[in-house]
């Protein structure tokens, strides 16, 4: 779940029949309240605007409709279709099994084949459902060989790919933007007169993977600090209801039920909204590969508490507290020395904190929606210069 969707509004309505080169984009899902598929819809209208002519091709969507998208569950059945043949530019996002990414090991005429790679939650921190499609998409990824570019989202997300020995000239790190995020929103990050209890904010899915737990009793071990309140966004459809369940038994018992809240499905405006009225984002994230919220949250005000895994500590770079993984109490101090800070910034009207809000802004400014074109075009032209690699054809 991510506030960042209020911007992918913006994004939505992509030219088509532009007769312009044709570029396809391939995903498992393009919908709401989801990272991957605000990066498609961002990389949509970018190529839309560039002059190409999209179609998105996935399994399921609430926000794209025909004839921007094909809708369907077989990889041939992409071939099949004349757009994607007819194609230049082919692009593969990549962040759990999807029976689409089949279509990349199947050779293109004409087409180039770029995957942006997400990562994968690693299986071991996951169960059920989730975790059988975590172990499929290590078995997946494997066709990412069949690529002329890799796009990681992160220096993590490189490093990850490292056991397929990809070429080295062929994988470069993109980081990802926040849509809406410009020079005027940097602007605004400016002290805000709080009063009242500090709000502290988690947005993710609830599962097993995302340490919400370890949050909770973080928060049940503090002890003389400021008052506060922490309200925790998610998605009960992206979420493993099993687990959500078993938070809620566990802020009863802590004794917690009148300060930690659960809110599911909010509307992104109304996300957006509180979360500029919060003041701490904590990050209690056991895997991530890039984590958006962490860039949404500076952009709107808020200071970060974070573990260290995966691409957190590059994704907060300075910007936040990191602590290690899975240690509670170190999670628990963190939080409580922010309660302080939040206090004591309030106290002195910003005055302190001049500083720091001028690291998070040098720090936003390169994921923007201006930077992340120039990156992202400058890519798209690059790959387009090299002759296509043929899938199968180069295969030895």
């Amino acid at each position: 779940m991510s506030p960042s969707s209020v911007g992918v509004a913006e994004v939505v309505p992509a030219r088509h029949d532009t007769g312009g080169r044709k570029a396809s984009i391939v995903t498992g899902i393009c919908t709401r309240h989801d990272a991957v598929s605000d990066s498609v819809l961002v990389e949509r209208q970018l190529l839309a605007d560039a002059g190409w002519d999209v179609r998105v091709f996935t399994h399921y969507t609430d926000v794209l409709e025909a004839p921007d998208v094909v809708v369907t569950d077989h990889p041939w059945a992409v071939h099949q279709e004349s757009h994607f043949a007819r194609s230049e530019l082919v692009i593969f996002h990549f962040a759990t099994a999807f029976s689409l990414f089949d279509a990349i090991v199947v050779p293109h005429p004409t087409a180039r084949y770029a995957v942006r790679f997400h990562n994968v939650t690693p299986p071991e921190l996951l169960r059920g459902t989730a975790r059988r499609s975590a172990i499929e998409a290590l078995e997946q990824v494997g066709g990412t060989l069949f690529a002329d570019a890799v796009w990681c989202d992160s220096e993590f997300n490189r490093r990850t790919l490292d056991w397929l020995h990809l070429d080295p000239d062929r994988v470069t790190v993109q980081p990802l933007c926040v849509p809406g995020l410009d020079d005027d929103r940097l602007c605004r990050i400016v002290p805000r007169p709080h009063e009242g209890p500090v709000r502290i904010a988690y947005i993710g899915r609830f599962v097993g993977a995302k340490g919400v737990g370890g949050l909770v009793e973080a928060l049940a071990q503090m002890g003389d600090v400021p008052d506060w309140t922490a309200d925790l966004y998610g998605s009960s459809t992206n979420s493993d209801r099993l687990h959500l369940d078993e938070l809620h038994q566990l802020v009863a018992a802590r004794g917690l039920g009148d300060r930690v809240r659960f809110c599911l499905d909010v509307d992104d405006a109304e996300l957006w909204r509180r979360l500029e009225a919060s003041d701490l984002l904590v990050v209690p994230s056991h895997h991530e590969g890039f984590c958006l919220p962490v860039i949404e949250a500076l952009a709107a005000g808020c200071r970060v508490v974070s573990t260290d895994a995966g691409a957190l500590p590059d994704t907060v770079d300075g910007c936040g507290r990191l602590v290690p993984v899975a240690d509670v109490g170190a999670m628990s101090t963190a939080i409580a020395e922010t309660l302080r800070e939040v206090c004591a910034d309030r106290s002195s009207n910003g005055l302190d904190d001049a500083d720091r809000r001028a690291k998070v802004r040098a720090h936003l400014e390169s994921f923007t929606v201006d930077r992340f074109r120039e990156r992202f075009l400058a890519a798209v032209d690059e790959l387009m210069a090299r002759p296509p690699r043929g899938g199968l054809r180069d295969a030895s």
